[in-house]
């Protein structure tokens, strides 16, 4: 659920990002299933400290925030990685770039207030290279699962589309209201563009 200062949009060339830590884990996806505490898989959440089944953009706006800029209430959140044993593995932060991409496109639009959207699997692949996967390092190529990163960190990336239609701040499946670049342009039947959002989760 976005909140994010529309100041995240204004550079032509310019790139924003913000770290949030590791606020909580529970059960819960405010927008796959608002209102029904419990009935999602395990989450691991990040900004905004107060994101439950029932959050709204009314109650998300007046909570505090795990993120370094107070200003951004957005919660970010991913299904929460187990290890072989079962357990959930130590998350540290994830870290949300906001790019203008491609440039020769122009100026990208702001988020508009109370914007939502989720990206991944199944309609991406895991381990697609550039939208969804795990890597040890940012540069190396994305893997259909986690690697062993010895004693670093392991990192699972996720790029959300960055073109939207121009209406809806969501759809039905909280999917089809935005759409990744064709042919390194938006399509017509999205044809505002956002920032390209990389969120990058940090694992112990």
């Amino acid at each position: 659920i976005g909140t994010l200062p529309a100041t995240a949009a204004t550079s032509t060339h310019g790139v924003f990002s913000v770290k949030c830590e590791f606020s909580h884990r529970a059960p819960d996806d405010p927008i796959v299933h608002p209102g029904h505490a419990g009935m999602a898989h395990s989450h691991d959440f990040f900004g905004n400290r107060s994101t439950n089944a029932s959050s709204t953009y009314e109650s998300m706006v007046q909570a505090r925030t795990t993120c370094d800029l107070a200003e951004d209430t957005s919660a970010y959140w991913v299904p929460t990685l187990l290890s072989p044993s079962g357990s959930p593995a130590p998350v540290k932060w994830v870290l949300a770039y906001y790019r203008n991409l491609p440039v020769s496109e122009g100026r990208p639009s702001a988020f508009p207030e109370d914007f939502r959207m989720i990206a991944g699997y199944p309609t991406v692949q895991t381990g697609t290279d550039k939208l969804l996967g795990w890597s040890c390092n940012d540069s190396d190529p994305y893997r259909a699962t986690p690697p062993d990163c010895g004693d670093g960190n392991v990192k699972l990336h996720l790029i959300f589309p960055s073109c939207w239609d121009g209406v809806n701040i969501d759809s039905p499946n909280h999917r089809s209201h935005v759409s990744y670049p064709v042919g390194g342009g938006c399509p017509t039947t999205h044809p505002v563009k956002l920032p390209v959002c990389r969120c990058t989760s940090t694992m112990a």
